[in-house]
């Protein structure tokens, strides 16, 4: 698998990060598309390298999400909006980053408070 996502990310920006960053940026930047089987709704599935960075931030950001009810009710509330009203669809990332970031500090704080863990699996 990490000869695939090195292919597919290329090689020829890894020159630009610290020696200590190029493996996890590789894999930060790789993603897999594929069309859902007819009749099912369309999801947007990630895929991650156990034990990586990559991995530790979304179990974080969702189990802060669903101890803190009301940031995650916030987080939806502007997720709305932005599908709603976003003139430019392709910009829906970087609008959004501000908010995840903020949320992403919080949790983080949250997490050495209760020497959060990631547990086991949703699937």
């Amino acid at each position: 698998m990490r000869s695939l996502i090195i292919k597919k990310a290329g090689r020829k920006n890894l020159h630009k990060l610290p020696d200590n960053c190029a493996k996890d940026w590789v894999i930060w930047h790789y993603a897999m598309y594929f069309h859902p089987p007819a009749n099912q709704r369309r999801t947007h599935t990630h895929v991650r390298v156990p034990g990586s960075a990559n991995q530790r931030y979304p179990l974080l950001f969702r189990d802060y999400l669903r101890t803190h009810p009301k940031t995650a009710e916030a987080y939806a509330r502007l997720k709305r909006m932005l599908a709603q009203h976003l003139v430019e669809p392709s910009m829906y990332p970087e609008v959004k980053d501000p908010a995840v970031d903020l949320i992403y500090l919080a949790a983080e704080a949250w997490a050495e408070q209760i020497n959060w863990q990631p547990g086991e699996s949703d699937c």
